[in-house]
């Protein structure tokens, strides 16, 4: 008896110990990359406590402030984010909705997050909060319409009678009950809280009330100019700024102690402007010395309310897609920079040598880098530029003047000749069908061609690289230029052919999010189909003759984005599934396949918290000396680990400074090293458990 006691503490503490022995941390590696300040969108300030702000950026990053913008961190834990509001009240209370149509919680100040968009189908929805009832919420969309939640994003119903094209719910701030709602099809009102509405003006955005006197409305209309109202929209007179017809107004923005001053930013063909009036509209003051020039929108404001000459002006360059925050606390006389810390190392891609582990890749936003000491350091090899577009016109504006900038935002390494690799770029605000985005370097990254690139892509060229497992010069990709076609070369770019459109042959008139290829069958593609507005939830396809005919592969109620194959056994598959045009929006569970997708089930034992955010799974990446052992990297919740297959799933985040986790890579040859990258960088970790 005294034998089996001891033995069952010997055990126990073997567990304990071993626990603790092989706890692993990940660590930072971004010596030698560069940050950068993001394109910041928008500020948005806490009305109890001023000196805290919040700051989203282009990517649907959040930073914070607690001190009046002198200094910013991340706030690694959510992404996407689309718009954001305090509780007024409650100001560890925020909500944010993201590009996915979720609507996120938080009652920490953005530290964790659950789900609160129960009822919500709208994407891009921008978030308005009542200042007396905080409870009472409302998203609008210009793509759904508008929302109202008034149980804290408990739940959400749809209003009716608001227009589809609905840009913003704002709230009359001494009667809360009263909200107007600006569309193209012109500006609505209700004094019931949403439940019937009457048209009262013209199409207009970038909507202002004046909080002591909330008769007085001004709105950025078409054409450049502004309306403004002193009767609560009853009727309206024009403001003219003298701005071009062109022009666009960015923002509106009162001061909460005296209506008659406005501040004002447009963007024209003439540039950047930044006008002040304390006159109530009659005469304006340009505001913008200290500001940056060039190529620059000014494309929000945010004053302090209980210090209004205290003013925040978000600056975004189209050029760069930087950006940043400038301050004034004097009305706008002089400014001065207030975005330390407002930086990020943008990581869109992730490689590594499969001859060497040492050698590891990436790539984002300011180039192509290369570490040859497993991450410790790193070079910038290029960056790539795309020269001046010939055809056809930009199809978004503005338009960069002449050549510009591509970013990575994938890689691929020949396996059988490291030397060899594949970058994907991307032009970003503008595309042009004649932009070749796919280069080549046969020389390990010294020099660098376009040639492999598919020709008139430069607006639909996905992410999406695959090579064929066993031939290296047989390469995949998708395109959506002309629907979406799966395009293959068999000579390694230098020619492609579109194998599949299957906008005629499938009807998806939809886009492939992933592609993966069978590693001891190369002739079997497993594609992971996303969903449209026309072709809801489309699914897995599968061909086993090398893209020349598809078939149904299962999971068609949901839009696929990550797949994986098991190394050791092909007929085991997992996918990560979503909705993005269909309900419910978000993550929806991830499912494993034991028979080549012919059937599946769901392995979410775990996954709990992913499915109540709706934080998406990124990426996910097998063991190939251990296919129990499983990573899944998430935009907002980090790294889980699965030790049994995908059966169960544990957080696996200690050190991990950002838990946005964009890409994962394993080192090859290498079982315990594993990299992911993050909008903060590189992170590297040793898994003491992937040696057993």
């Amino acid at each position: 008896m005294r034998w089996k006691v001891r033995s069952r503490f010997i055990i126990s503490f073997f567990l304990v110990t071993s626990g603790s022995m092989f706890a692993a941390t990940w660590s930072e590696t971004n010596a030698g990359l560069p940050s950068a300040v993001p394109g910041v969108i928008a500020l948005t300030v806490d009305p109890q406590t001023p000196s805290t702000l919040y700051a989203r950026t282009t990517e649907g990053a959040v930073f914070k402030s607690t001190d009046g913008a002198g200094s910013w961190r991340p706030l690694g834990s959510v992404a996407g984010v689309a718009s954001l509001v305090v509780d007024p009240k409650t100001p560890s209370t925020i909500y944010a909705s993201t590009s996915r149509g979720v609507v996120l919680k938080s009652t920490n100040g953005g530290e964790s997050w659950i789900g609160a968009s129960s009822g919500l189908t709208a994407l891009w929805a921008t978030l308005a909060i009542d200042p007396v009832t905080p409870s009472t919420l409302y998203a609008a969309s210009y793509l759904n319409g508008a929302f109202k939640s008034t149980d804290a994003g408990g739940s959400w119903t749809a209003l009716n009678g608001v227009p589809r094209n609905t840009f913003e719910i704002v709230i009359d701030p001494l009667t809360p009950s009263t909200i107007y709602a600006p569309s193209d099809m012109g500006i609505f009102k209700s004094t019931d809280g949403g439940e019937n509405w009457s048209a009262m003006g013209a199409g207009g955005y970038a909507m202002a009330i004046a909080p002591t006197n909330p008769s007085t409305i001004y709105v950025g209309a078409r054409g450049g100019t502004v309306i403004k109202s002193d009767d609560g929209g009853k009727s309206w007179s024009t403001i003219d700024i003298g701005l071009d017809p062109r022009a666009a107004i960015r923002s509106i923005m009162i001061d909460p102690s005296s209506p008659s001053t406005v501040y004002i930013t447009f963007h024209a063909n003439t540039g950047v402007g930044f006008v002040k009036s304390t006159d109530g509209g009659a005469s304006w003051n340009t505001i913008d010395e200290g500001l940056p020039a060039g190529a620059t929108l000014i494309r929000s404001l945010a004053l302090d309310p209980a210090v209004p000459s205290t003013i925040y002006v978000v600056y975004y360059n189209v050029r760069t897609i930087g950006g940043g925050v400038f301050k004034s606390t004097s009305g706008g006389a002089s400014w001065s920079r207030a975005d330390a810390g407002l930086t990020d190392i943008d990581i869109r891609a992730l490689a590594i040598d499969p001859t060497n582990a040492a050698t590891v890749y990436t790539g984002g936003r300011d180039g192509l880098f290369r570490s040859l000491d497993g991450g410790t350091s790193w070079t910038n090899l290029i960056t790539f530029q795309l020269p001046a577009p010939n055809w056809p016109p930009p199809l978004s504006q503005p338009p960069p003047v002449g050549a510009g900038p591509a970013h990575t935002r994938s890689l691929l390494i020949d396996f059988a000749s490291p030397g060899v690799l594949y970058a994907r770029t991307i032009r970003y605000n503008a595309c042009f069908a004649s932009d070749n985005l796919l280069f080549k370097s046969s020389d390990g990254g010294a020099t660098w061609s376009d040639s492999a690139s598919p020709r008139f892509r430069g607006c639909g060229l996905s992410d999406v690289l695959v090579m064929d497992p066993t031939n290296p010069n047989t390469l995949y990709t998708s395109s959506f230029d002309d629907g979406s076609s799966l395009l293959k070369s068999t000579n390694g770019g230098a020619t492609w052919t579109t194998m599949a459109h299957w906008a005629t042959t499938w009807h998806l008139n939809s886009f492939v999010n992933v592609l993966v290829n069978d590693p001891t069958n190369p002739g079997t593609l497993y594609a992971g189909i996303g969903d449209t507005s026309e072709s809801p939830a489309n699914g897995l396809i599968k061909s086993t003759d090398g893209g020349a005919t598809w078939t149904n592969s299962g999971l068609g109620g949901s839009n696929v984005t990550v797949l994986a194959i098991d190394p050791a056994d092909p007929s085991i598959l997992y996918a990560s599934t979503e909705g993005f045009n269909s309900e419910p929006r978000g993550f929806r569970g991830l499912f494993k396949s034991t028979d080549g997708g012919a059937s599946w089930f769901a392995i979410n034992t775990g996954l709990d918290s992913l499915i109540d955010t709706r934080f998406r799974i990124s990426t996910l990446v097998i063991s190939r000396d251990n296919p129990n052992l499983l990573y899944a990297g998430t935009a907002g919740a980090g790294v889980l680990r699965s030790t049994d297959a995908g059966a169960t799933w544990s957080p696996f985040n200690e050190g991990l400074a950002n838990l946005d986790v964009r890409m994962l890579a394993l080192a090859p040859g290498d079982p315990k090293t594993l990299y992911a990258g993050t909008p903060g960088g590189v992170f590297k970790i040793i898994d003491d458990a992937a040696a057993f």
